[in-house]
């Protein structure tokens, strides 16, 4: 009884590997589509936010980093010169 459906031989660059799941399930009316895909997309919007926060963390703390060293780094001149 289960539909045969062929699986793509190559995929889009960018496209999520999990796209079979969308393929291989059954759907019975355009609700249960139209909710396949809103689940789909709301996923790889969660992961893609996620991602999109680590980076600014990581770019914040590099920022505050950069700025502490800098600061180490006058003070250490202005003791330097003071001497």
């Amino acid at each position: 009884e289960k539909e045969h459906r062929p699986k793509p031989r190559y995929t889009i660059p960018g496209t999520p590997t999990s796209q079979g799941t969308l393929s291989e399930m059954s759907f019975n009316d355009t609700m249960s589509i139209r909710q396949a895909v809103y689940e789909e997309w709301r996923k790889e919007k969660l992961k893609s936010a996620r991602k999109e926060k680590k980076e600014q963390e990581l770019k914040k703390q590099e920022e505050e980093k950069k700025k502490e060293e800098a600061k180490k780094e006058k003070l250490l001149e202005n003791e330097s010169t003071f001497r």
